[in-house]
C-alpha cells in the first residue's frame, strides 16, 4: 500500500529484482495518477504522483511486471489517496 497525500506529492518506489527487466502500468482510466520510470542511475525507481484531491478518497493500482517468458512475474501495488479536510 502506498499512501499519497491530498496534494499528490511525488514519491519514489524502488524496484528490486534479479531479473533483466521490469515495467509498470496503471489503469488507463485513472488519469489522476502519474507514474514515471527513472532513468540512468535511478533506473530502478518509479516516481508516483497524483492530482490534488480536496476531499474524499480514491484508490488505484500499479502493476509491476518483471522478467519475461517463463520467468515473468507480476506484483500489484495499491495506491490510496485521501483528500484534505
Amino acid at each position: 500500500l502506498l499512501n499519497v497525500d491530498n496534494l499528490g506529492t511525488e514519491q519514489e518506489v524502488t524496484v528490486t529484482t534479479n531479473l533483466d527487466s521490469w515495467s509498470a502500468v496503471r489503469p488507463t482510466g485513472d488519469s489522476w495518477l502519474t507514474i514515471t520510470p527513472g532513468t540512468g542511475d535511478d533506473e530502478n525507481k518509479l516516481k508516483v504522483s497524483a492530482d490534488a484531491l480536496p476531499s474524499g478518497t480514491r484508490t488505484s493500482t500499479i502493476t509491476f511486471t518483471v522478467g519475461s517468458g517463463t520467468t515473468e512475474k507480476t506484483v500489484t501495488l495499491v495506491i490510496l489517496q485521501t483528500g484534505g479536510a
